[in-house]
């Protein structure tokens, strides 16, 4: 029972703290680019970045979490970021990953190169301890620090590996629907 109950509540820590890294710069990302389009979060490369940014900021706040729990974390989070529904998100990264579909793995690679940039270091680093964990989680619960989201770095990264794809998505969309395009927009 205890168990059970340590799980959930990391699950729900994890999936907080997703949303929180991710949120604001996804909704910066509205703001310069007057909306995203919903086809655009089911590209292979924006739900491989996605997947695996949830991945990294979720193993960073409460270590590592077995694999119904990581995935609860991630639709969930996926709900958070997007606003859509993550009812189909879970299959398709399951899809992708097992099909190797190169856009989706580029995705995950950048999606640590940018979660390297979160932390100020590589995600990858072996015995953080926890004295690392705080210190790179601070900026987002300490008012007296730079939140990641409004650091010049993070955000010239973020535009390089979402924005850019998201706009190059947006751009096929229009192209394929005509002058209803707007419709897809959120």
């Amino acid at each position: 029972m205890w168990r059970f109950l340590l799980n959930l509540s990391r699950t729900r820590r994890a999936r907080r703290a997703a949303a929180a890294m991710i949120v604001p710069l996804v909704e910066a990302s509205r703001r310069r680019l007057g909306g995203i389009a919903e086809a655009a979060w089911s590209d292979p490369y924006i739900i491989g970045f996605m997947a695996m940014l949830i991945t990294l900021i979720s193993r960073v706040e409460v270590g590592r979490l077995d694999n119904d729990a990581l995935g609860a974390v991630q639709v969930g989070a996926w709900q958070d970021i997007t606003g859509l529904s993550g009812s189909t998100v879970g299959e398709d990264m399951l899809h992708l990953g097992a099909a190797h579909d190169r856009n989706f793995e580029a995705g995950c690679r950048d999606a640590v190169t940018f979660g390297s940039m979160l932390v100020a270091r590589s995600l990858l680093f072996a015995g953080a301890g926890k004295t690392w964990r705080a210190k790179t989680w601070q900026a987002a619960t300490d008012p007296s620090c730079t939140p990641p989201a409004a650091r010049d770095d993070v955000a010239a990264a973020w535009e390089q590996f979402f924005d850019a794809n998201v706009a190059r998505r947006g751009e096929t969309m229009a192209t394929v629907l005509g002058t209803d395009s707007d419709k897809v927009w959120r």
